[in-house]
């Protein structure tokens, strides 16, 4: 025990006589632990953190798919695949289908949006999961005509019921239906991703839907002892009969299954682990070279202390503990703040994830797998500080050459090489990180720009559902809508509304099969299909989105009359002629003469082209959510009060939600390309501070203990600025290697980036420029401030010293 104290007291006082050993050394342990931490947490929590669901192995998700260009493609399933891969399957003990909805419910006069997922009876039994009051669906409540039942979620329980248990047995209206609510979920069940009410099937998916028409997504929980692979073999097969015996829609597809887990991934999010864990380990490889070159600049300034310590005595097995002990006081210290700085990273990520549409259920915490993470990485930085220099010392025999030794010296022309080579390295790898950091902010920012074929400013949008037998038809919805229209641009402030089925960055835009008329004169002859974007607008619609059109005239009331193309469907189709007269057709029914062609709107993605879109009139639309655009000066506090209640003026069953501006819409679909972009800056700024410490530590301990060679050329007439400018030279021809090295490696870098970056080369010359400038301006800074000890060195001082 009073070896232990002797040894602790005396590594205590050894890092207190070098602070800036220490300081430098500690912040590189924290930097790259810390980092190493964050991109395990962020790859447990999405690749291994358990579902919290009993007996999560099994769970599964199954899907059709079928393969383009060797990629799978994936998909869902149809109704009818859904019974037959659950028919003939022996390997399931439970199978579910499920599909995310967006429903009305009216409770006290008061109508609400709620995020619902219609399911079949088995979804809380291939869960595992029962209900907190009363019960859940049972196979009786799955049929057409059994009464309208729903089980609601146990935040929306409190909000809207005030925890009102007698709310088993009430009833409700949810899209106009009465249903009578049987139960109530746990706190924090929600799947599969922020859903308040679960209802059944139960007719809501129409009768008999076509077998191509693939909408649900299918989960099951496999018997025990069954693999994901025998699952997967099973599948395969009941797909391969179901191609044989339905050519006309399965010819081409397959079944595929996966574990639950994996099918929450989504390809974003496996790039976004894929590069953080690649950044983090180049910050930790960055933070091994510095401490490395670091420790060997220290052990060559102590190798005499340690020879003279064991000349008096001090066994090998004693300086080899006394070494470990000081290694794991800076590697437990740098652990400790590397920790820290994890735990922080990943609350912060958690906050950004909440806004990027992954299940409620995903959580971002640090918990005990990231610490024992945390503590292995801490344990290696101890063995990687304290081993060799243990090792090296527990070996020597021979004290004579050490003790000979000139003070200060350098080390050998091998170590110097090695530590040279460590420089470069860390430089190379600051460069490759900053470079794409650059290129994904500079996409993001032209992203940003992007206009998407509209005027953005000023756009307030909401949304409404038409319900109940009397908005069944268009005609009836468009009559309406058109009174709610009037009344908004009566509001103060409103220069102009619209409405249509789709608001652009929504992902709300339908899809369908158009057929062209064949310009041969055959009457009724239609071209192949082609698919296309289809949105119902109203009259005012392109105006009021600042999106004039190009030719032709607008959509109007009528059902009947003149459908609009934009330019992409325009071009498609008639290239180089005009397409206001020509005729088309849908898949579903309705022959439309374009009567305008219209610019190009983003309705997806604002990094995509534009789609192929046709545009009609609200009457012949199908949709009963539309979505409301104004044009204003007011802020959505000022405005939105009042379009509530004009809408209610028309109709006061009508629900008013997802009130935003078109701004804010951007900036959600732009959420995936922001985060990449600030992960990718925070490792760049991170690689960078711990290259330019590794230059300016190193170069400072360097010149500490070459004083004495300095001493002696300033005695012999050099002046102190060639002497300066002599280290700042080498320092920088390592940095100009290093850049060499790493903008080869970011031309790699950007190659994989490529499809990510928007009107951004994966070579742009503005990056590579700017980070090359700026990588050399630090460095130099890194290189001048330790050199400037030469301007304050007095030679004969330094020689007495000696």
């Amino acid at each position: 025990m009073d070896t232990w104290h002797h040894d602790l007291r005396s590594a205590l006082h050894a890092l207190r006589r070098s602070p800036g050993f220490t300081l430098v050394t500690v912040v590189s342990a924290a930097l790259g632990i810390g980092m190493a931490t964050l991109a395990f947490g962020a790859a447990y929590t999405f690749l291994w953190l358990p579902l919290p669901f009993p007996q999560p192995d099994l769970l599964a998700a199954v899907s059709m798919e079928r393969s383009v260009e060797e990629l799978a493609v994936p998909s869902r399933v149809s109704v009818p695949e859904f019974f037959d891969l659950g028919a003939q399957s022996r390997n399931f003990a439970a199978r579910t289908a499920y599909q995310e909805r967006s429903l009305t419910m009216l409770v006290q006069g008061r109508a609400e949006q709620v995020a619902a997922a219609v399911v079949s009876a088995d979804f809380f039994r291939v869960l595992g999961v029962g209900p907190r009051l009363g019960r859940t669906l049972r196979p009786a409540d799955d049929r057409p005509s059994a009464p309208a039942v729903a089980v609601l979620g146990d935040e929306l329980w409190r909000r809207r019921f005030g925890g009102d248990a007698g709310v088993v047995g009430r009833t409700i209206l949810i899209d106009e239906t009465a249903t009578t609510v049987i139960g109530v979920m746990p706190p924090g069940f929600s799947f599969p991703r922020d859903q308040e009410v679960w209802v059944p099937f139960a007719g809501r998916l129409g009768m008999n839907p076509p077998r191509a028409f693939r909408i649900l997504r299918m989960a099951v929980r496999l018997r025990a002892g069954v693999s994901l692979e025998a699952a997967q073999a099973e599948v395969r097969t009941i797909g391969e009969r179901l191609a044989a015996r339905y050519p006309e829609s399965t010819a081409g597809w397959g079944g595929y299954v996966r574990s639950l887990r994996a099918n929450t991934l989504t390809p974003e999010t496996l790039v976004a682990l894929r590069y953080l864990g690649g950044a983090a380990a180049f910050i930790f490889l960055i933070a091994c070279a510095n401490l490395t070159h670091l420790l060997l600049v220290r052990m060559t300034a102590r190798r005499q202390e340690l020879a003279v310590r064991a000349a008096f005595g001090a066994g090998p097995g004693r300086l080899a503990r006394q070494i470990f002990t000081e290694s794991a006081l800076l590697a437990g210290a740098g652990g400790v703040l590397g920790t820290a700085f994890a735990a922080f990273l990943l609350a912060r990520v958690g906050e950004l994830e909440a806004r990027s549409g992954y299940p409620s259920w995903i959580r971002f915490t640090f918990g005990l797998p990231a610490l024992l993470f945390a503590l292995a990485a801490t344990a290696a930085f101890a063995l990687l500080l304290g081993f060799p220099a243990a090792l090296r010392e527990a070996r020597r025999k021979d004290l004579s050459p050490v003790l000979k030794e000139t003070a200060g010296a350098g080390g050998s022309r091998r170590l110097q090489r090695l530590r040279a080579a460590l420089l470069v390295c860390e430089i190379a790898a600051a460069v490759v990180l900053l470079t794409g950091a650059s290129l994904t902010v500079r996409s993001l920012l032209a992203l940003r720009g992007e206009p998407g074929g509209v005027r953005p400013s000023h756009l307030v949008t909401l949304w409404t559902r038409f319900l109940g037998p009397r908005y069944a038809e268009g005609t009836a919805r468009a009559e309406r809508i058109g009174d709610i229209l009037a009344r908004l641009r009566a509001i103060p402030g409103v220069q102009g509304a619209a409405a249509a089925e789709d608001i652009p960055h929504t992902f709300s835009a339908g899809e369908a099969l158009l057929f062209p008329l064949r310009q041969n004169g055959l009457s009724g002859s239609f071209g192949p299909a082609l698919r296309i974007q289809l949105i119902a607008v109203s009259p005012g619609y392109f105006r009021t989105l600042g999106a004039p059109l190009r030719g032709g005239h607008d959509v109007t009331n009528s059902a009947e009359t003149g459908a609009v193309v934009n330019e992409a469907l325009a071009h498609a189709l008639w290239p180089g002629g005009s397409a206001v007269g020509q005729t088309v057709r849908l898949d579903r029914g309705g022959t439309f003469t374009v009567s305008g062609v219209a610019g190009d709107i983003r309705h997806r993605l604002l990094s995509a082209r534009a789609d192929p879109t046709l545009y009609i009139s609200l009457a012949a639309g199908s949709q009963r959510g539309i979505g409301l655009l104004l044009r204003t000066g007011l802020s959505l506090d000022q405005l939105l009060p009042a379009a509530a209640q004009q809408i209610h003026r028309v109709d006061s069953r009508l629900p008013v939600f997802g009130a935003a501006t078109l701004d804010e819409l951007r900036a959600d679909i732009l959420v995936p390309d922001r985060q990449r972009s600030q992960t990718a800056l925070l490792c760049a700024v991170v690689a960078l501070f711990l290259a330019l410490l590794g230059v300016y530590a190193v170069l400072s301990f360097t010149i500490g203990q070459q004083l004495r060679g300095i001493g002696v050329r300033l005695a012999l007439g050099a002046t102190r600025w060639r002497v300066m400018w002599q280290i700042v030279g080498r320092g920088l021809v390592l940095t100009v290697m290093g850049l060499a090295l790493g903008l080869a490696g970011a031309l790699l870098l950007g190659r994989l980036l490529a499809p990510y970056l928007y009107q951004v080369s994966p070579a742009d010359p503005v990056s590579f420029a700017g980070i090359a400038i700026l990588v050399f301006d630090a460095a130099f800074i890194a290189c001048y401030l330790p050199a400037r000890r030469v301007l304050e060195v007095d030679p004969v001082e330094v020689l007495r010293e000696e």
